[in-house]
């Protein structure tokens, strides 16, 4: 059984949410982070369309969602994959997926309106990826992204409980913490009754991009409307470090269950984003999370600061033509390229 959901309904949103809480996902993949994305970003782009697929194989009793878009292009998407960190399906229940995943892979190549697949930051560890990248005859899978995460000990503060940092960077990390012993974490969220910091956020994104450090168009009025929706829904804390009574930077926080996501990190100064992480995990690891992903972008502060858990997001692509499957190739020659 597979059915194509081109609306956000009551119906969907049912069924999305009871996948949730059967199955694992991220922030990225819930219903309340894709409907609000397709509401504030994706659908005010004329030719984009929803194409949300969910399968359920009667036998197993395996359920499927992806959360996807065709745009004007015609080319199939997750939703939200140029403002995700991970892209995936939702999958709950035990047993095989094969049937499912070969039903789902007959009917996405069945339909006239899909010219081509672009499924981006997949991880290694997708189902999706593994089963349509075989399923997808001629597709190409290839390295996307990097992303860095720590388990966190509960209610141990930085370095202290942390047994996979070596004593030399344990005596780093403390003499930062001194050299910072003046700085503070605030935090906001909608379930301690505080509004969305927007004017906080938008100072510093100006501060940011009058110093050439990120471009004008960054966090627009679309994407500031689609994070303060967020918020109000519980789904986004914000954490600022203050020193001296001003933010010195700020991170956007995502949670959903045990998992936290730094999303969008801005700053004064980037010698404050090692601090500022410090403090965000001892703050998390107090309140019992157990997973707080750095997000996308190895960055040289996260790698030898915390000495996370490392991974790579994979993307797939697919195309019906020839000439758009040699895109596909120049595409990947290109990501190769930018990488170095």
């Amino acid at each position: 059984m597979i059915k194509v959901y081109d609306k956000f309904d009551d119906h969907l949103q049912t069924l999305w949410r009871n996948i949730e809480k059967e199955s694992i996902c991220t922030p990225f993949q819930t219903f309340s982070w894709c409907r609000a994305l397709w509401d504030c970003v994706i659908s005010q782009s004329k030719g984009n369309s929803l194409f949300v697929i969910y399968s359920e194989d009667e036998k197993t009793r395996v359920s499927l969602l992806m959360p996807l878009f065709v745009d004007e292009s015609g080319t199939l998407r997750f939703i939200g994959d140029g403002h995700s960190d991970i892209g995936d399906a939702i999958i709950s229940g035990d047993g095989s997926r094969h049937y499912l995943f070969n039903d789902v892979s007959r009917f996405i190549l069945s339909q006239r309106q899909i010219r081509n697949v672009v499924f981006q930051k997949m991880p290694p560890s997708s189902e999706t990826l593994s089963f349509l990248g075989v399923l997808f005859k001629g597709s190409i899978l290839y390295r996307d992204h990097a992303y860095s995460w720590i388990n966190l000990s509960k209610s141990a503060k930085l370095p202290f409980g942390y047994e996979h940092l070596r004593s030399r960077e344990r005596k780093q990390f403390n003499a930062m913490i001194r050299r910072y012993a003046d700085v503070s974490l605030a935090v906001s969220s909608h379930s301690r009754g505080q509004s969305f910091p927007i004017g906080d956020i938008v100072e510093m994104r100006d501060f940011m991009v009058a110093r050439r450090w990120r471009k004008p168009a960054y966090l627009s009025s679309e994407i500031t409307s689609f994070l303060n929706r967020c918020y109000d829904e519980d789904r986004l804390d914000v954490y600022f470090l203050e020193q001296n009574g001003q933010k010195k930077s700020v991170s956007l926080i995502l949670r959903h269950g045990g998992f936290a996501c730094s999303y969008l990190m801005l700053y004064r100064d980037k010698e404050y984003n090692a601090v500022l992480n410090a403090h965000i995990i001892d703050s998390l690891s107090a309140e019992g999370v157990g997973v707080y992903n750095f997000g996308v972008g190895a960055y040289d502060y996260k790698l030898k600061k915390f000495r996370p858990e490392l991974s790579c997001t994979c993307c797939l692509r697919y195309s019906k033509s020839r000439f758009r499957r040699f895109c596909d190739y120049l595409m990947m020659i290109v990501r190769f390229v930018r990488q170095g």
